[in-house]
C-alpha cells in the first residue's frame, strides 16, 4: 500500500500544470513548451512566432500565440500522461535490477566469475577491430574465426 501511495506521491510532485504551460506560452511564446520538457519545440515557437511577428505585423502572429496557448495547456497534459507511464517503466527495471542483484549476491560464485571475466586479457580482432578476449576462439562482434592467444598460466 505504500509503494502505492510512495508512486502517487512522486507522480503528483513532477506533474506539470497545463495552466502554467498556458500562460508561459501567453508571456514567451514556447516557454511553455519549454517547461513541459519540450526545449527544441519551444525555442522553434519562440523564433517562428518572432518571424512572423516582423512579417506580419502582428497580425498572423496573434493567432499563432492563441495556438500555442491551447497546445500548452494540452503539451502538459501530454506531459503527465507520459510521465505516469515513464515512472511505473522505471520502478519496474529498478525492481528487475535489485531481484537480479539480489540473485547474485546470494550466489555469491557468480560475481566472482564475472569479475574473473571482466579482468581477463583482451585484444583487438583482426577483422573488425572490436575488442574480444584474448581466449576467444570467434569474434562476438562480426563472427570471424580467431586464433586464440595462449594464457600465460
Amino acid at each position: 500500500m505504500s509503494s502505492e501511495a510512495e508512486l502517487l506521491l512522486l507522480v503528483e510532485s513532477r506533474k506539470k500544470s497545463g495552466v502554467v504551460a498556458a500562460l508561459l506560452n501567453l508571456f514567451l511564446p514556447g516557454a511553455g513548451y519549454v517547461y513541459c520538457g519540450r526545449w527544441i519545440l519551444g525555442i522553434f515557437a519562440f523564433f517562428f512566432v518572432i518571424v512572423l511577428l516582423l512579417a506580419s505585423f502582428g497580425f498572423a502572429a496573434i493567432g499563432i500565440v492563441l495556438m500555442l496557448i491551447i497546445d500548452g495547456f494540452l503539451c502538459a497534459g501530454r506531459y503527465n500522461k507520459d510521465l505516469v507511464k515513464d515512472i511505473i517503466r522505471q520502478r519496474a527495471s529498478e525492481e528487475k535490477t535489485s531481484s537480479m542483484q539480489g540473485a547474485n549476491l546470494s550466489s555469491g560464485g557468480s560475481l566472482r566469475a564475472q569479475d574473473t571475466i571482466a579482468n581477463q586479457a583482451s585484444r583487438s580482432c583482426p577483422e573488425c577491430g572490436e575488442t574480444v578476449l584474448a581466449v576467444a576462439r570467434k569474434c562476438k562482434h562480426c563472427g570471424s574465426a580467431i586464433v586464440p592467444i595462449a594464457s600465460a598460466t
